[in-house]
């Protein structure tokens, strides 16, 4: 299995990014650990549409899990006091 890291971060905003080349939706969330963009071809996007008011400001605590290319393949939002309370989308 590939090396994913575990990170927790302020969402700020999140934004539509260019479709993977199979055609399938990818979002950047900007955090307070810099941006990141969901994997290409996941169910991590397809949960983004589903849970976030895309281009709205959030200012959420999450959980991202991130692949070693600093993809987004998994996460969480948290309610403040650590405990998850969005989606995991695995």
């Amino acid at each position: 299995m590939a090396k994913t890291t575990t990170i927790e971060v302020t969402i700020f905003n999140v934004k539509r990014a260019a479709s993977s080349r199979n055609g399938n939706p990818r979002f950047e969330f900007n955090t307070s650990h810099g941006k990141f963009k969901t994997a290409p071809d996941t169910s991590a996007a397809y949960e983004v549409e589903n849970y976030f008011i895309v281009g709205t400001v959030l200012d959420t605590e999450s959980t991202l899990i991130i692949d070693g290319r600093r993809n987004i393949i998994d996460w969480t939002v948290l309610d403040g006091k650590g405990n998850p309370v969005g989606p995991t989308t695995n």
